[in-house]
């Protein structure tokens, strides 16, 4: 055991997963004997959840690990670092090692560790207490927001994190861009529920399997009783938050909506979120998600429609789906009372005008039925498939930009 001291933040920008292993390493650290300082220049160790499933993600966590690291480096103590979460197998793939000159350094002196060889952490710090041991914890890890404060002067938030946050900070400002509905409900309450990790499919675009193993799930008998204690211990309700819920049970040779139907079982008056629910799968295997609006306890969901072209989706890797099918379902959902976030990535390699067009109507085909849809404009992930055989076919920034300004245009006046 030891009487030293760690710091651990998580980046600024990622999904709840970023910031809730976050939380699990505070946990693992303390089982394993250290005191937890909100200051890193009190620290001895230091640890960083990086997220970096967008290139502006990316940036904004290799921005804040530089400061991190430089605060390591002018102590007056031996101070370890980590990097863990996405963040350094990702950047291992799109940079190759931490390629980029300006932080060749931190590789040098920083033990990286994502999902797949937490080992490397146990191994660090000499852990009597394996870090898989620790359960995932039911809520996050809040933001520094004293170091965030720090990072936003000097160089590196001009260089990088500045420009990356404003545009978000201005739409949320006009009221165009909501806080993610993950974060809203950890904000009111709700307990983080990890049913598994890893996805079974490889999308063109995503450099998220970079960091991550095969699916690996959680028996539902587990899962319900991880449900129970967070009820128990008074959550508001629970979020159910895989990688991707389709790929729950595949190990186990089970389909997700046998979870759906356990959780359905447990009784008692309580509120659900399901997240990461894959386009094709809400529309052709919805039953027991129907079971469980029935009840009265879903309220929130976050259903992945990326696209809703057919060839933009075979060039995704992802499967098609019959796109008014999709649209009757999410009105009866909608009409219900559950919200629904989806994710849509606009400017995809290859995308016409035509093919943007059927994406705008699919949204006006919900006109009275909003939406939280939250547009991304597409991202080169090096290492990708889309990265490596359709990069001669990306469009040109500006075009990118001026359609995700229209369709957002759109949906505003639909829903609005």
């Amino acid at each position: 055991m030891t009487n030293k001291h760690a710091y651990v933040r998580h980046s600024a920008i990622g999904c709840p997963l970023n910031p809730n292993n976050a939380q699990r390493i505070c946990d693992y650290l303390e089982l394993n004997g250290w005191t937890l300082v909100d200051d890193p220049e009190k620290a001895d160790l230091i640890v960083a959840s990086g997220c970096a499933f967008h290139e502006g993600a990316e940036k904004v966590a290799l921005a804040e690990l530089k400061e991190l690291h430089r605060i390591a480096k002018k102590s007056d103590r031996e101070v370890q670092m980590i990097a863990a979460g996405c963040l350094p197998h990702i950047t291992n793939r799109t940079k190759g090692k931490w390629k980029d000159e300006s932080f060749s350094d931190i590789h040098s002196g920083c033990v990286a560790c994502s999902k797949p060889d937490m080992h490397l952490l146990d191994e660090a710090i000499g852990a009597e207490t394996p870090f898989n041991s620790v359960p995932f914890p039911f809520r996050v890890q809040k933001l520094d927001m004293k170091f965030a404060s720090q990072a936003m002067h000097g160089r590196f938030a001009t260089t990088f994190i500045l420009p990356l946050l404003k545009p978000f900070l201005r739409m949320i400002s006009k009221g165009e861009l909501k806080p993610d509905l993950a974060y809203r409900l950890l904000s009111a309450g709700y307990a983080l529920i990890v049913p598994g990790q890893g996805c079974q499919n490889r999308c063109s675009y995503c450099c998220i399997n970079f960091a991550k193993t095969d699916p690996v799930s959680l028996p539902s008998e587990t899962v319900v009783k991880r449900i129970k204690e967070a009820l128990s211990d008074g959550a508001a309700g629970v979020m159910i938050f895989p990688d991707d819920l389709g790929s729950w049970g595949k190990d186990l040779g089970f389909s997700w909506t046998k979870l759906i139907d356990d959780i359905n079982s447990i009784e008692g008056n309580f509120q659900i979120a399901l997240y990461h629910i894959n386009a094709n799968q809400f529309v052709t295997e919805t039953d027991a998600v129907e079971r469980m609006l029935k009840t009265g306890r879903l309220r929130y969901m976050g259903i992945m429609v990326q696209h809703v072209n057919p060839e933009i989706l075979k060039r995704m890797h992802r499967m098609s789906f019959d796109v008014d099918a999709m649209v009757e379902k999410l009105k009866v959902f909608l009409r219900a009372g559950v919200e629904i976030q989806t994710h849509v990535i606009v400017g995809f390699p290859g995308e016409t005008e035509e093919q943007f067009a059927e994406l705008e109507s699919f949204f006006q085909k919900l006109k009275s039925y909003p939406l939280d849809a939250i547009f991304f404009p597409y991202s080169r992930r090096e290492g990708t498939y889309a990265a490596i055989h359709l990069k001669d076919q990306e469009l040109p920034h500006r075009i990118i930009n001026k359609r995700i300004k229209r369709i957002r245009e759109t949906c505003k006046a639909l829903w609005t």
